[in-house]
């Protein structure tokens, strides 16, 4: 019986569907797809969670930072997958020699996917997050309407929107010099453990620092470090002032949501200071500027708001360190 061909691809493009230069570094690490029918069983690199693939399945390089697999899957059926990245060595970037690194995802959410590369999600086939078995995992849904020898486009970004940096710290180190130390980033979720790092940041990802000299912005961008970095040294600062510093991870998807400056940071207080649901009810919580004994209760972690953005925009999730620097040299 003939199939649906399904082009499973890892891109990096901006968000108005351009190709964009990928890393380099990026590009060294390989990358492999797991497959598995239906949805009772969260797909792994296992054979017996990756029946389609029977495990990981290497994909191709076809430029531009895009990896790509194809393979017939049948109309009518539904799957759920999960990428890799194989640092193998010697490791690229800030990876860890022969680690594997995997798919931190969130566990909803849509997957661009189309049948002709160019217009998205058309009724007869979806792809989106989902929980597989309380996993997160990237499921396809073909419609049975499908004609077998049909292609359908399925465009993935690896472990989509990186985390925030731990343990983000400032050091004055003279009367003018701020010394800035931060740990790895980590996918949509996970604080611990080696693979649940945000491989395509750590590898031909980066991450942007922004300064301000109050606690709700604005903040102008001061530099791009690499994703294998982990510190920063800010100098010609002004001895007296107080500092407060925002970094940002992003990863090799460069989409185009940078910007030079950001105008405000916000926290999660909300002006709803009392409230009693009495039924099923719609609720919007606004948030208000930030807080910096809020701030502090919720590990430094903040949202970049731009000012044109209404409330229900996605904001971009930072962790912001203040410090002051004293006057007279520092031992």
């Amino acid at each position: 019986m003939r199939k649906i061909f399904a082009l499973f691809l890892l891109i990096t493009f901006s968000t108005n569907v351009r190709a964009a230069t990928a890393s380099d570094t990026w590009g060294q690490v390989s990358k492999t797809i797991a497959i598995n029918p239906g949805t009772s069983v969260s797909v792994w690199k296992d054979a017996y969670r990756s029946l389609v693939t029977n495990g990981e399945s290497t994909m191709t390089a076809v430029g531009d930072g895009t990896y790509e697999y194809i393979l017939g899957l049948s109309a009518g059926q539904t799957y759920n997958y999960i990428f890799f990245a194989n640092a193998g060595w010697p490791a690229p970037g800030g990876l860890q020699a022969w680690n594997d690194y995997y798919d931190i995802m969130p566990a909803n959410g849509v997957i661009k996917c189309s049948s002709n590369g160019y217009s998205w999600n058309e009724p007869d086939t979806t792809a989106y997050y989902s929980s597989v078995n309380y996993d997160a995992r990237r499921v396809l849904n073909i419609a049975s309407s499908k004609i077998p020898g049909d292609t359908i486009w399925v465009f993935n970004n690896f472990g989509e929107t990186p985390g925030v940096v731990a343990n983000f710290t400032a050091a004055a180190e003279g009367e003018t010099i701020i010394r800035l130390l931060w740990a790895g980033v980590y996918g949509s979720w996970g604080q611990s453990g080696e693979a649940f790092k945000a491989a395509d940041v750590l590898a031909g990802g980066y991450y942007e620092i922004y300064r301000g000299t109050n606690e709700t912005g604005p903040f102008t961008k001061i530099n791009t470090v690499e994703g294998s970095y982990n510190t920063y040294l800010d100098t010609n600062l002004i001895f007296g002032d107080t500092y407060y510093y925002c970094i940002r991870a992003v990863d090799a998807y460069m989409g185009t949501d940078s910007t030079d400056t950001f105008s405000r940071i916000i926290g999660d207080t909300s002006t709803v200071m009392n409230a009693k649901a009495q039924g099923a009810i719609s609720t919007f919580f606004l948030v208000k500027e930030a807080d910096w004994k809020i701030i502090e209760k919720h590990e430094n972690i903040v949202w970049f708001s731009k000012p044109d953005d209404p409330p229900w925009c996605e904001k971009i999730p930072v962790r912001v360190v203040r410090i002051y620097l004293p006057r007279g040299k520092m031992e």
